[in-house]
């Protein structure tokens, strides 16, 4: 059992950046640590506000916001609304600091006022997702439905994931890790004009033949750009015997558990799609074809040699 005296957020870092944590072995972590010292919430990095050219807010005041957006986030259904918040800080209570958060500007604020445009513009079984941009910057913002789902997609997994290819340098064709809450995640946004001769760092493709970790998944179109980089890094992880099966009764487990919660119809509504439809099939025939391979008898360099 880990040593409470050596737990801490940038031990959990470190052990990130050093290893590619399961989302257990990081639930885990997390969970005793909240326990330990009665934390509702955790941040593994924080905004910097260099990043968003912003000198009138502190990190911690934007942490709030993305708070207080992770929870509008979740609440949108509408997929492609728009919204633009004004953040402003206001006195209360004579010398009392606040921050306030409105939806149209200020006519008159003798305090400075920040404009954030938002845009929601996806949603999954786990988590909705929502462009924001702050003055220049533009980032994808995630929000989770489930901050306990422990699997190789999901809040528990995304995050060490990120932190883990950041260390390594893996920055060329996936999303850059930015920071990251207990229950709410946020990376770069790559643009469509964004090819991988633009980026540093080395190919996720070459990493993962080096280090053992699965392949990402050419066929789901939707989590690519143009240029074919990838948006969403869920789904990273160990390559080992009998992954798959493995993988297939947590998938179960895991839609069971939602049919539970949100009913078959949802499920059904969401899956049967033309979008889903039209990428199961071949995804299926890939896995088919994939297995196949697996089973024929593998020559030896003799047998090669002869042939």
């Amino acid at each position: 059992m880990q040593n409470m005296s050596e737990l801490s957020i940038q031990n959990i870092i470190t052990q990130a950046e050093q290893q590619l944590l399961s989302p257990q072995t990081f639930y885990s972590l997390c969970a005793k640590y909240k326990q330990h010292f009665s934390q509702s919430k955790l941040y593994f990095l924080q905004p910097n506000i260099q990043d968003f050219q912003i000198s009138d807010f502190t990190e911690t005041e934007l942490q709030y916001f993305f708070d207080w957006l992770a929870v509008y986030v979740r609440n949108t259904e509408e997929i492609g609304k728009k919204q633009t918040f004004y953040l402003q800080k206001c006195t209360k209570y004579a010398s009392k600091k606040a921050l306030q958060i409105t939806k149209t500007k200020p006519f008159f604020s003798s305090s400075p006022v920040q404009k954030i445009k938002t845009k929601i513009i996806g949603c999954g079984m786990i988590g909705r997702v929502a462009k924001v941009k702050i003055n220049s910057k533009k980032i994808a913002f995630k929000a989770f439905f489930d901050s306990h789902f422990v699997w190789h997609h999901g809040t528990w997994s995304e995050i060490p994931t990120g932190i883990y290819l950041k260390a390594q340098n893996v920055t060329k064709d996936v999303p850059e890790f930015l920071f990251a809450g207990a229950d709410w995640a946020v990376w770069e946004w790559i643009s469509d004009r964004e090819t991988p001769h633009m980026r540093t760092g080395e190919n996720y493709t070459r990493f993962a033949q080096k280090h053992h970790l699965t392949q990402f998944n050419p066929l789901n179109l939707s989590n690519y750009n143009a240029h074919q980089i990838r948006l969403d890094i869920g789904g990273v992880q160990k390559e080992y015997f009998g992954r798959r099966i493995i993988d297939f009764g947590k998938t179960i487990h895991f839609y069971s558990q939602q049919a539970k919660k949100k009913g078959v119809v949802y499920l059904l509504r969401h899956f049967i799609q033309y979008r889903l439809l039209r990428y199961g099939f071949p995804r299926l025939l890939q896995q088919m074809i994939y297995s196949y391979r697996l089973s024929l008898p593998t020559l030896s360099s003799h047998e090669k040699q002869q042939t």
